[in-house]
Order: C-alpha cells, then structure tokens, then sequence
C-alpha cells in the first residue's frame, strides 16, 4: 500500500450557530406622544457541512476533493430569507521532467490543476404565505492551470490559464472569462562586497 499512497488526511464538521434578537414594544408615554406597540423579533440560524479529503500519492502526486453546504435561516418578524450555497472542488499537483532530447530543461515543472464549482440561491417567504420567491440564482465554475519551472543559473519561468463561466440565472446572464498569463523571471547580480 505504501507504494501508492504515502498519507490520507480526510476531514469532516458540522456546524450549527443560532442567533435571537428582541426589540421591546414602545409604551406611550404619559404626555399623550403616541408611539408604536408590539415587540419586534428576529432570529437567524446557520448550518454548514465541509468535508474534504487529501490523498498523497507515491508518485510525488497530491490530490485534494471538497465539498460543502451552507444554509442560513433569517426570520424576522414572520418574513424569512432562505440563503443556500454549495461548493465543490478539487486538484492535482504534480511535477514531471521533460526529455532533455525534446527540452534542454533539467528543472522539474511544477504542475497545478484545480476546479471550483459554486451555486448560490436565495429566496425570501413572506409572512402568511407559503412560496419563497427566489431572488437570486447564481452560479459559477472556474478552471485553473498553472505551471512554473526554473531554467538555471538565473531565469525562472511560468504559466497560468484560468477559465471562468458565471451563470447569474435571476438575472438571465451569463459570460465566461479567458486568462492567459506567461511570465519571465530573470535575476542578475554584480559587484563584490568587500
């Protein structure tokens, strides 16, 4: 087993947090200036649920899965906001070396590859009635590749490619988004102290 997998790290919680607030009524007062009666409330409560799990591979391989579930009750004074948001993820990292008959590169490269996945809804009941009116639907998936490596004595080198698609569905939107970024890195130095 060791040959394949070198650790697991695995990691999982609940989450619960409730929260009460209370306004007292106004009483009139004695010299006939009319204020207002009855008692404002509000509560909110929250629940999560991440897990994750990490796993090592003998290859110089890392791999890392999440996923999580927020939920928010708020109630005030009968009309409640419902707020949900699920996310999931994951990634690999990992380094290769390309043939020096191909590529005169004695550095390893080191390779990163992630995706997040993100859905957001909320919908507000009003008091006395049943439906929740979603208000907001979003979503959104993100792509991402990065690579550095260095090329000695004195230049180091990376790449990064990151793709985004927003999908804003209360709103009838979407649009993705396309990043390409190279960089270059050259360090130089001169003179001797003495």
């Amino acid at each position: 087993m060791r040959r394949v997998i070198t650790s697991i790290n695995a990691n999982a919680r609940l989450n619960r947090t409730r929260s009460e607030t209370a306004q007292p009524p106004l009483i009139p007062t004695a010299g006939g200036a009319g204020g207002t009666t009855g008692g404002l409330r509000s509560s909110q409560e929250s629940r999560s649920f991440p897990v994750s799990l990490a796993i090592s591979w003998a290859a110089r391989i890392v791999t890392n899965v999440s996923a999580s579930v927020d939920r928010v009750r708020n109630d005030r004074s009968g009309n409640l906001t419902l707020t949900s948001r699920r996310q999931t993820g994951a990634d690999v990292t990992f380094a290769f070396r390309l043939p020096l008959q191909l590529v005169p590169l004695r550095s390893d490269i080191r390779t990163s590859l992630r995706f997040n996945n993100t859905a957001s809804t909320v919908c507000i009941q009003r008091a006395g009635t049943n439906d929740c009116i979603a208000v907001s639907d979003s979503r959104r998936r993100e792509y991402n590749l990065n690579m550095d490596t260095e090329m000695p004595p004195n230049v180091s080198a990376g790449l990064s490619v990151g793709y985004v698609l927003t999908d804003d569905r209360h709103a009838n939107r979407k649009f993705s988004q396309l990043v390409v970024t190279a960089n270059v890195t050259m360090s130089f130095s001169a003179g001797e102290i003495r």
